[in-house]
Formats: structure tokens, C-alpha cells, sequence
């Protein structure tokens, strides 16, 4: 799978259930360390904030566009100096989530 999908099922786990998957065998382990060494410690440069500094309008659509922005980021499809455009992009395709 994809890391931001791996992340997805991963994130809402506690220490002791992700060891629990670990012991699996080796392709769960691996995941299991990607999430807690590359996923969990990964964040964002950018915020609600900086989107609406941007122009775009307080609502559910900035968190949607800030998921879509780490799941791109997660899979390396974008670099953090790519973020606010690509959230920006994000927002302008959902319902609710174009410019002031």
C-alpha cells in the first residue's frame, strides 16, 4: 500500500496494539516501524492558519485539504516548500473549499 494509506489504518493505534501488528511477521513490521520512525513524527509545515492567510474560508474543507496535503506528503508526492500551494490546489476541488 501507499505510506498515507499504511498511515491511515496505523494512526490510530496505541504503541501496544502497532506491536501487536508487528508481530505479524516481517511486511507488518516494516510498516510498523515506517509509522512510528517516518509517519507519526511527520507534521506539516503548514496550518488552518496559513490557508486562511491565503484567502480561503474557515471550514470543514481546510482540515480536508490539510489530510489530502499529508497524504501527499507521507507518499512523497510533494515536499514540505510544496505544501501550502498543494493544500491550496486541494481546497479549490472540494465543495465549500474555493477563495473567499
Amino acid at each position: 500500500p501507499e505510506a498515507s494509506a499504511a498511515h491511515h489504518q496505523l494512526a490510530a493505534l496505541a504503541d501496544e496494539e502497532l506491536a501487536i501488528v508487528a508481530a505479524r511477521g516481517p511486511a507488518a513490521q516494516s510498516w510498523v516501524r515506517r509509522e512510528w520512525v517516518e509517519f507519526r513524527p511527520l507534521r506539516l509545515q503548514i496550518s488552518g492558519r496559513d490557508l486562511l492567510a491565503a484567502g480561503t474560508a474557515a471550514g470543514p474543507a481546510l482540515g480536508r485539504a490539510l489530510a489530502q496535503t499529508l497524504a501527499a506528503r507521507l507518499d512523497g508526492r510533494i515536499s514540505s516548500s510544496d505544501e501550502l500551494d498543494y493544500a491550496l490546489r486541494a481546497l479549490a476541488s472540494v465543495p465549500g473549499g474555493a477563495p473567499r
